[in-house]
Formats: C-alpha cells, sequence, structure tokens
C-alpha cells in the first residue's frame, strides 16, 4: 500500500510505525461511524493495537462512470497525523487527575462511564510512551498544536 506523505509543521507523519485497517461501518450505542483498526510499532519491537472511529460524513468522493449504477462511497482513510492528535489528546489525561479530566471535557465525575474512558486515556498514554521516546512525543505535539 503506497503511503502519501502527511508531513505537519516539518513532521513526517507517514513515517511512523502506524498500520491501518478498515474493519467496518458500525452502528453501536455511542454513534454511527466507520471503525478502524490501529497497530503501532513500539520502539521495544512489541505491537499494540487501539480502535479509531470516524463520522460517517468522512468518505472518498466516488469517481463517476459513464454508466452502469452509481459508485458506492468509500471512507477516508485516516491519516497517521490525524491518529496521534487523536492519541496524543487522549493521552492528555495522564497529566490530570480524574476530576480536572471531567471538568475540562464535560464529564460527570460521579460517572463510572467517564471513569472508564479516563483509564483508557491513561493507558493509552502508558502505551505512546512505550512506543515513542519523550522527544518523538514532544516533536508530534508540537506539530500538531494548531491541527
Amino acid at each position: 500500500m503506497k503511503t502519501e506523505k502527511n508531513i505537519i509543521n516539518g513532521f513526517d507523519f507517514s513515517a511512523l510505525p502506524i498500520k491501518v485497517t478498515y474493519v467496518g461501518k458500525v452502528q453501536d450505542k455511542e454513534w454511527p461511524h466507520f471503525l478502524w483498526t490501529v497497530v503501532l510499532k513500539g520502539k521495544d519491537g512489541l505491537y499494540w493495537t487501539a480502535p479509531y472511529k470516524t463520522g460517517l460524513g468522512l468518505v472518498e468522493k466516488p469517481k463517476t462512470r459513464p454508466c452502469g449504477p452509481p459508485p458506492s462511497e468509500q471512507p477516508k482513510r485516516p491519516t497517521n497525523a490525524d491518529i496521534m492528535y487523536s492519541l496524543l489528546l487522549d493521552a492528555d489525561a495522564d497529566d490530570q487527575s480524574f476530576n480536572e479530566w471531567c471538568d475540562n471535557y464535560g464529564y460527570d465525575t460521579d460517572s463510572m462511564k467517564a471513569f472508564k474512558m479516563y483509564q483508557a486515556c491513561c493507558e493509552e498514554a502508558i502505551s505512546l510512551k512505550k512506543t515513542f521516546t519523550r522527544e518523538q512525543l514532544e516533536n508530534m505535539r508540537e506539530a500538531l498544536q494548531d491541527y
């Protein structure tokens, strides 16, 4: 699969060890979305996976054909920068208490669902620290600050 250059503010996100696989269109309790599986290869050689969801409006414009049925819309593959932006945003939970995190994102501090989301975000932060060096994470945060 050809990887497009994905350079944001001088950082080449296309060079990151990320593999994205389309799972399918999902309608669950949260919201209808396209589901992707993201696999990242860590600096220690180990792999970890994370789900990644995109809205149903993020589709590739189909190429028109002179005859036959209209082509179906295909979900737009998230870029490595899209993925890292989301993961880094989630990982910010690791620098906040649960109460601070709830205040910043509008969650109820008396919610087990919110607490589980907070814990998942903290786990992503740990995985990111195992995957990338501190310098890489800082460079990515800086490159994506206005993303």
